[in-house]
């Protein structure tokens, strides 16, 4: 038998319509993955030297360049979400975009009012 565990995860995170999107709102996506949150040894080598905090943080600002606009929709959350599982820094990849660490995923985003929600659940 293997020591291996696989484990269920959800994620749950809120976006306020009326608010323009900041850095935070992205890198909280990130901090999933500790690589990008917590190993510095994943970070690419300026990150620091830049001035991030971590490469969450960098990488979150990166995309909010990318997608940055006045309104944030649920297709705008979709696109944002779609980019950080196919992120690659050169280090290293997100994990629930790795086949090797993620067995699967899936994700749903809803719309109550003015708040954006995108849940995550996968399986590592």
């Amino acid at each position: 038998m293997s020591n291996y565990k696989t484990e269920a995860n959800l994620e749950l995170f809120t976006f306020n319509s009326n608010n323009s999107l900041k850095v935070e709102d992205i890198s909280q996506i990130f901090d999933i993955d500790l690589d990008f949150k917590e190993n510095r040894e994943f970070f690419r080598e300026d990150t620091i030297k830049l001035g991030y905090k971590n490469e969450s943080e960098r990488c979150a600002n990166e995309l909010l360049n990318k997608h940055k606009k006045n309104v944030l929709t649920e297709d705008q959350v979709e696109a944002i979400y779609k980019d950080i599982i196919n992120y690659k820094n050169g280090k290293t990849c997100f994990i629930i975009g790795n086949p090797n660490c993620c067995k699967s995923h899936t994700y749903k985003i809803l719309r109550v009012n003015d708040i954006v929600i995108l849940t995550i659940s996968y399986v590592s």
